[in-house]
């Protein structure tokens, strides 16, 4: 018999089923399968959306793994605690950075900065596309985790059974599997001290804006693939405030949407629509007609 854990709102956690995204979350194209839990996988980053990682701040000590991985983009949500032991976050060499202040702490308000977070996202994941783009084209260099030990390419980037061996296991570590969508550049990390309450907040804040999902499925789909994920009661407080606000915000860009639409649809049949200047010969002609 599964053991169901609930959160603090009384949320059921999304237990790993072994096949398929859980129950209550549509189908998306940017949805990854659930992952296999074992506790160690909480030091580890794991792949939340394509591109897009959440892990612990020990991560972003290991560049050449950086590098490897495409993270040119990275989020550090921290307190203002850890800001005098958290010296290099904001300062990673080659890295666009996003710093986040944020406490642990039932006062601290996250809807706030959750604009910034999705603007930074979306231009890395903008980023990303294009990269894959020019990979696709012959324009940039693969990912090496893209690449074939024994191959020509492998050889051109230097891959060697042993480069091969340490490209996999890095990929293990970081719940890569492989493939052509391992972009070389544009990825992402999302990351505070643990990765379990702070930084998940903002990522889950972010899954439910752009998929429109409310926070329990939103809650689920992200714990299938990083378990250990807890908000805090505060936080899952405010994402649950946040569902109403986006709900309104969808709302009336539906609502200006279909206000654009009926402009369009207005104007195409003016153009159509004879003005009156040209109606005037016509009209003049057939008054002609009738005098004689």
């Amino acid at each position: 018999m599964q053991t169901q854990h609930l959160t603090a709102t009384g949320i059921p956690a999304a237990p790993y089923t072994g096949a398929g995204l859980p129950a209550n979350v549509p189908e998306h194209p940017d949805f990854l399968q659930p992952l296999p839990w074992t506790y160690g996988m909480r030091h580890r980053a794991q792949e939340i959306l394509p591109g897009v990682f959440l892990g612990p701040f020990t991560l972003v000590r290991n560049r050449e793994a950086l590098s490897h991985l495409g993270i040119t983009h990275a989020v550090a949500v921290r307190s203002a605690f850890e800001t005098s032991y958290l010296k290099t976050v904001g300062h990673l060499d080659g890295i666009e950075t996003l710093v986040l202040e944020a406490e642990e702490s039932l006062a601290q308000n996250i809807i706030t900065k959750t604009q910034a977070f999705r603007e930074f996202i979306n231009r890395a994941r903008a980023s990303r596309m294009h990269a894959l783009a020019a990979v696709q084209s012959g324009q940039i260099a693969p990912s090496p985790l893209m690449v074939t030990a024994g191959t020509p390419a492998a050889a051109h980037l230097g891959i060697t059974d042993e480069v091969a061996a340490q490209l996999q296991a890095l990929g293990y570590a970081w719940s890569i599997s492989g493939g052509t969508d391992v972009a070389p550049a544009g990825n992402v990390l999302v990351f505070d001290i643990d990765g379990v309450s702070r930084a998940p907040t903002f990522l889950i804040a972010y899954v439910m804006e752009t998929y429109r999902l409310n926070y329990a499925q939103a809650m689920y789909y992200v714990q299938s693939r990083r378990y250990c994920v807890y908000p805090t009661k505060g936080f899952q407080h405010q994402l649950l405030e946040l569902e109403p606000i986006l709900a309104a915000r969808q709302d009336q860009q539906a609502f200006v949407r279909s206000a654009e639409q009926a402009m369009q649809h207005k104007r195409g049949m003016m153009a159509h629509d004879p003005t009156e200047s040209e109606m005037r010969p016509a009209k003049r002609a057939r008054e002609h007609e009738e005098d004689e």
